[in-house]
């Protein structure tokens, strides 16, 4: 484990990145069940202070049950990167459920709220659950945030 960590340690930010949003994909990567993935979506129209307007990483969709689900993902390549961004609680709003993903450590899952979930990764080839989302039931089904689902159909 301690050399995957020091790995990860000489990675650049970017390629962190990367590699977590490679990890994502393949997590989320069951036709019958997901859609494909959406990358970098502005869930609704909201501007920051300073006129610019935020953008979730990764956005998927289950396809199949009796509840539609909405799945946002934020990644954070360092703690600084986690620390520094304040745009992350608006989109609270507009999934059923919401995840950090990240390189382990960088986030203590106890300093996230009750209803957001963790994934890590150690350097392996697949995202660890840390802390698992709580699904905000009235985001779901019939009630799904229409702008959040538009803002996805624009990317392709």
């Amino acid at each position: 484990m301690a050399i995957r960590q020091k790995l990860i340690g000489e990675m650049s930010r970017a390629q962190v990145t990367r590699r977590i949003g490679t990890l994502l994909e393949k997590r989320f990567n069951d036709p019958g069940l997901w859609t494909p993935p959406f990358w970098e979506v502005q869930p609704g129209f909201h501007y920051s202070e300073d006129r610019i307007r935020y953008k979730v990483d990764f956005v998927v969709f289950k396809k199949r049950g009796r509840n539609a689900e909405s799945i946002g993902v934020e990644i954070k390549s360092c703690r600084a990167d986690f620390k520094t961004d304040k745009k992350w609680e608006q989109y609270l709003k507009h999934f059923s459920r919401f995840y950090f993903a990240c390189p382990r450590g960088v986030i203590d899952p106890e300093e996230l709220p009750d209803e957001v979930g963790l994934l890590t990764w150690s350097g392996s080839d697949f995202l660890r659950s840390a802390k698992a989302a709580k699904t905000a039931k009235d985001k779901m089904g019939a009630d799904m945030d229409s702008i959040l689902m538009l803002a996805c159909l624009q990317k392709l």
